[in-house]
């Protein structure tokens, strides 16, 4: 669903800029080059993972030591150190000044994590920019792309501060329809996901016709009806009867398919023969 726009992806953004560099190729020479900034372009198109909201930890309790109780007043928090271990799979105890041990809760793993392995640029304390006033007045400016990017780099995928950060921009996007804010960046699949899933894509696929992108939207139709349970068990099978089709047969069948759903679903009437569909409410 993701388009390389390579004039968007390495767009400049703010911070140092490096001197541009010049150089003469031969055309296989220019090939290469041209191959590998595609290359490159694809790995910064690379979707963050979609996750649902972390649930509270079960059984974290392990013993009591009365011999250890009130010896200190504070908790004391045992946490492994050793490098390359998955935060999810770090062990991470505290012992209360009463004697109990038990596993850290979210939010104590959340900061001990901060401590020892900070990710870069990741702030130790949730920044100001994550309020809601503060949200609304960088996604006036159309900086969602910017805001999903602090996102990702202030919390894991599956924090409830993440999800409710993430969505909230996705909400913003589809109120104002400035999908193009996002298309060509790591987080536009993250969008038509949250669409697809709240049954939300009739203008997300206004957008992809319009640009005269029809198998996108044909793809997008797809994963919102998959999503949402639409598609019966002989509609699956014929789905996966597409991938095994020649290019030209794909795009008669996707012709179709959008001539046939489009007007039924969402009202919107299009033939493959115009060239910039109309769209009728």
């Amino acid at each position: 669903l993701v388009t390389i726009d390579v004039d968007k992806i390495f767009s400049s953004r703010k911070g140092p800029h490096k001197t541009p560099r010049y150089q003469l190729a031969t055309d296989s020479h220019l090939k290469t080059l041209e191959e590998a900034v595609l290359e490159r372009a694809q790995e910064l198109l690379t979707r963050p993972d979609i996750c649902t909201e972390r649930k509270p930890i079960e059984n974290r309790y392990i013993s009591t030591s009365e011999e250890l109780a009130y010896l200190d007043l504070s908790k004391l928090v045992v946490t492994d150190i050793t490098l390359g271990l998955d935060f999810k799979d770090r062990r991470i105890v505290v012992r209360h000044p009463d004697g109990k041990l038990e596993h850290a809760d979210w939010e104590l793993r959340d900061r001990i994590q901060k401590v020892y392995f900070k990710r870069p640029h990741q702030e130790g304390i949730t920044p100001p920019v994550f309020e809601p006033q503060n949200m609304n007045t960088l996604m006036v400016q159309g900086r969602q792309a910017e805001m999903l990017d602090r996102v990702n780099l202030q919390f894991v995928p599956d924090h409830p501060e993440y999800i409710k950060a993430a969505e909230a921009v996705y909400k913003d996007v589809e109120s104002r329809r400035c999908y193009e804010v996002l298309d060509s960046t790591p987080h536009f699949g993250g969008l038509c996901f949250y669409l697809a899933k709240n049954n939300q894509v009739s203008g997300l696929v206004e957008y992809f016709l319009e640009r005269g992108r029809k198998s996108q939207a044909a793809d997008c139709i797809h994963l919102w009806k998959l999503m949402t349970e639409a598609y019966s068990n002989q509609q699956i099978d014929y789905l996966k009867e597409l991938v095994g089709m020649s290019e030209e047969e794909r795009m008669v069948v996707e012709d179709q398919f959008l001539e046939a759903i489009l007007e039924k679903e969402f009202g919107i009437s299009w033939r493959p023969s115009v060239k910039i569909p109309t769209f009728v409410r």
